[in-house]
């Protein structure tokens, strides 16, 4: 080996050792820059704690006081806005946190809530660790304030309303966050059949089998706030709001009147035969209104001739079924009957026909919300549906063998058998039943002109329920008080005055 040589080794390792040292260097400013961003993201959570909103531009519990920043806001977005056509808009969102799934530490979804709509948010975020740990420990039912993107996933979101589209976070803030509670939106809202053939899944599993959380209905009457914001019960209420909406409009269309009758009533004055909440009035028999009856009679007597009511009704019936309510809502109309008893009829059921079209058109989306919790099938009707005599409905039941007597009512069995029969043969779950024997009816039906053993009066049912009862009142006072005679609960004297 020559001299040279022996500078040339000397040289490679004073080189060896330079790179070495240069990538402990490397390494060494690595792990101090990551200490610091540490530091600094910890200084921002703690800044946020002590300062409020405006200190963090990502996320943060908001003040009482800085919520007046929040309120400069121009737009808002609503939940169930959310679509395929804002894909990649920038969205501001209020709503309710249903559930938080982390997916490593870099990822966190949120399943929100506004209003009965549901959608998914989630932040990606390799960097912002301190983001991603804040957004995993939101509570259950805290209220938001989220900012991000609106993406378009490859394939549809199950489990929520806004299927076509979920959100990108950039920037959360909690306005109130919630303590722990007794269940979870997810828990209220799962898919329920007949309690009295068993509990599926959403899959159809048995629940006893699969031991998932279910929600009793004390516990729900107990927490009723949270029990509202499941998407069924949202849409329910949208649905009943509609049909008070369609059901007025229909009325003045038709040329009625709406009425506002007293709901405290004279106890005389309660419906023939009824059960009612009696109560002292200042040393006076009284009671809660069970039906404004009477109140709609004297009204049509007074000129008025159309007129109709939307008010709560009470009524004294200890029935656990679910055809009984102590308390509802009930839509009443009364009219003067110009040629025909069917005129009455016909007016029935044109105003179904509306309530049919206006769901179907308006609020399809909501139906089959309700769908998704309490299974049933889209409903069927006619633009002209089947509307048979009693006698024609008791044959249908006879040919299919029941036993059933012509003049007596039907038995809850009968008309499920009779609402089945219907379909089959008419294709519609809608239908009318006229004609009914005077033995099923109040003393103030009018008798049928043709047949005294029947009355002019109706029944009209969906899928073999019956949902509403109408039909001609006795005009003749004379009449009147002769079949009020036959009916032993009846005070004559009352009537009288």
């Amino acid at each position: 080996m020559t001299a040279s040589d022996k500078v040339d080794l000397g040289e490679l390792r004073v080189q060896d050792e330079a790179q070495l040292q240069s990538k402990c260097s490397k390494k060494q400013a690595k792990k101090e820059m990551r200490k610091e961003k540490l530091r600094n993201q910890r200084n921002t959570v703690a800044a946020v704690r002590s300062s409020g909103f405006d200190v963090c531009d990502t996320f943060g519990d908001v003040r009482l006081s800085n919520l007046k920043v929040k309120s400069g806001i121009d737009f808002w977005t609503a939940v169930g806005d959310l679509s395929s056509l804002l894909d990649g808009y920038h969205v501001i969102l209020r709503t309710k946190v249903v559930k938080v799934r982390s997916k490593g530490s870099n990822i966190v979804f949120l399943v929100i809530t506004e209003n009965g709509s549901t959608t998914t948010a989630q932040c990606v975020c390799s960097e912002d660790k301190e983001l991603i740990k804040y957004i995993s420990k939101l509570t259950y039912n805290s209220a938001v304030d989220l900012e991000g993107f609106v993406v378009v996933p490859d394939r549809p979101v199950e489990g929520v309303t806004q299927k076509e589209v979920e959100v990108r976070l950039k920037r959360v803030f909690c306005v109130a966050r919630a303590d722990k509670l007794p269940f979870t939106l997810e828990d209220a809202s799962r898919c329920e059949v007949d309690r009295g053939t068993g509990l599926l899944d959403d899959l159809g599993n048995d629940l006893k089998e699969s031991k998932r959380v279910r929600v009793n209905t004390d516990t729900r009457l107990s927490y009723r706030v949270l029990d509202l914001q499941t998407p069924a019960n949202q849409a329910i209420f949208k649905i009943m709001a509609e049909i008070s909406a369609v059901f007025s409009e229909f009325m003045r269309a038709q040329g009625f009147l709406q009425i506002y009758p007293p709901e405290l009533n004279d106890l005389g004055s309660s419906k023939g035969g009824a059960r009612v909440f009696k109560l002292d009035y200042f040393g006076q028999n009284a009671c809660l209104v069970q039906s404004s009856q009477l109140h709609k009679q004297l009204a049509v007597r007074a000129g008025f001739r159309r007129v109709y009511v939307v008010q709560e009704a009470f009524r004294a019936e200890d029935s656990d079924t679910n055809r009984h309510l102590t308390e509802f809502t009930g839509l009443h109309c009364e009219m003067e009957i110009e040629d025909s008893y069917s005129e009455v009829v016909d007016v029935c059921e044109a105003l179904f026909l509306k309530f049919f079209d206006a769901l179907h058109v308006k609020l399809s989306k909501d139906l089959e919300i309700v769908r998704a919790q309490f299974p049933s099938l889209p409903l069927k009707y006619l633009p002209k549906n089947p509307r048979l005599t009693f006698e024609e409905g008791v044959k249908m039941l006879q040919e299919a063998g029941l036993n059933i007597d012509c003049t007596k009512d039907l038995s809850t069995k009968a008309e499920k058998m009779l609402g089945k029969l219907v379909l089959e043969k008419y294709d519609s779950d809608f239908f009318i039943l006229d004609r009914f024997p005077m033995a099923a009816r109040p003393f103030y039906t009018m008798p049928c002109d043709t047949d005294p053993m029947f009355s002019n009066s109706f029944d009209v049912f969906i899928r073999g329920q019956e949902i509403v009862t109408g039909g001609e009142r006795i005009s003749s006072k004379d009449l009147f008080l002769q079949r009020a005679a036959l009916s032993p609960e009846i005070d004559l004297k009352s009537l009288a005055t």
